[in-house]
């Protein structure tokens, strides 16, 4: 298995007149918005919806196997009532995955979504983007966002899937990087195990971000490997740790894009 597919409501059209496959992963956006407006987010957002019954028809009819699919990727999963209808969508089909089943949340709206219902439908993975627990900087990040609200949404969630994998995904630039070692302490105790830390990254141009704001943002060069060090002598063998620098963002995504399915939008008819 060697494709990957990202999967929104503005491919789903293209990805139906496909030959049926495997995929190695699947990343898939019911909806095409998201409930929060970070301040280094280039996304643009629209009000499109992915059709249930054309995303149940995708599973069976265009999909052999799959090694991980996640739920949320560029977008915000919660923010669709229909999420976990989508998780069970894919339990009894060739699509349920293999190896990972995740949700990628930006955990606010997590509460509105029955967690047994996740894990009968056989989730492994609760992944939540969250930069830091400092509640003055995640508002600044994250458009005036609550974090206790967030961190009692994952509590809650762990306390009713004690056996599903919570993962915190931060994105490392100069207002956060020296609260990470505070966001894995706090993450441990709502039952976090593993933390991604990814260097913010900025491609000046776009139309949806502040340009001027994001460039404030970026870290100095070194800064994220100092932190990374100083991170892994602290907590190295006691928790899962992950660090993706820039550079290295840069050239994944790339390299992903280019070897996505389908790589390129399809032309307009």
């Amino acid at each position: 298995m060697t494709d990957t597919a990202f999967l929104n409501p503005g491919n789903i059209d293209f990805m139906m007149t496909q030959p049926r496959r495997s995929f190695s992963w699947i990343g898939f956006d019911s909806i095409d918005d998201c409930n929060l407006h970070c301040l280094y987010c280039h996304n643009p957002r629209t009000k499109k919806l992915t059709d249930a019954d054309q995303f149940r028809k995708f599973l069976t009819e265009k999909v052999e196997q799959v090694r991980v699919f996640q739920i949320g990727c560029a977008m915000e999963p919660s923010l669709d009532p229909r999420m976990v209808d989508f998780l069970e969508a894919i339990t009894d089909t060739p699509a349920h995955p293999i190896g990972q089943f995740k949700v990628h949340t930006n955990g606010t709206l997590l509460n509105r979504h029955d967690p047994a219902r996740m894990l009968a439908a056989g989730l492994t993975h609760l992944s939540v983007s969250i930069d830091t627990a400092n509640e003055d900087t995640f508002a600044r990040l994250r458009g005036g966002a609550k974090l206790d609200r967030v961190f009692r949404n994952i509590k809650k969630f762990h306390r009713a899937c004690p056996d599903v994998t919570i993962q915190f995904i931060a994105t490392v630039n100069k207002a956060n990087v020296d609260e990470m070692d505070l966001l894995i302490e706090k993450g441990i105790d709502v039952g976090a195990s593993r933390f991604h830390f990814r260097e913010m990254f900025h491609s000046p141009g776009g139309r949806v971000v502040d340009d001027q704001k994001v460039a404030e943002l970026v870290l100095e060069p070194g800064v994220f490997e100092r932190m990374q060090a100083r991170i892994e002598a602290d907590y190295l063998g006691k928790v899962g740790l992950f660090f993706g620098s820039s550079g290295f963002l840069i050239t994944s995504s790339k390299n992903a894009k280019a070897s996505s399915f389908p790589s390129l939008k399809p032309a307009p008819t």
